[in-house]
């Protein structure tokens, strides 16, 4: 889905559908306090991207790669790779079970 008035936006929401704890992070991030994630809960993860000019605008590869881990102990308990076109969608949701994560768009 692409959200409007957002050029150089992404939206990504990483969902904690397990029974315990767990922190969901991406591959800029580091586990920690702030992205734990109780269950049944979310976490929102913006990221911005600025041209030259300074105007809100996408890379020139619309495709870009993220890595989302889940985590509990200081450990990584999985994680997956995506690519997110942003000719098609600017927002994505990510969502751990327990065991594996799941991308939607």
């Amino acid at each position: 889905m692409f959200l409007e008035g957002s050029k150089g936006d992404l939206t990504l929401t990483l969902r904690n559908s397990s029974k315990l704890d767990t922190h969901l992070w991406i591959n800029d991030e580091t586990i920690g306090p702030s992205n734990k994630v109780s269950p049944g809960g979310k976490r929102t993860v913006y990221k911005s991207y600025i041209d030259e000019e300074g105007n809100p605008q996408f890379p020139e590869d619309t495709k870009l790669s993220y890595v989302v881990y889940a985590g509990r102990n200081g450990e990584v308990l999985t994680s997956t790779t995506f690519e997110v076109d942003t000719n098609v969608s600017n927002n994505l949701s990510c969502t751990f079970n327990g065991t594996s994560l799941s991308v939607s768009y």
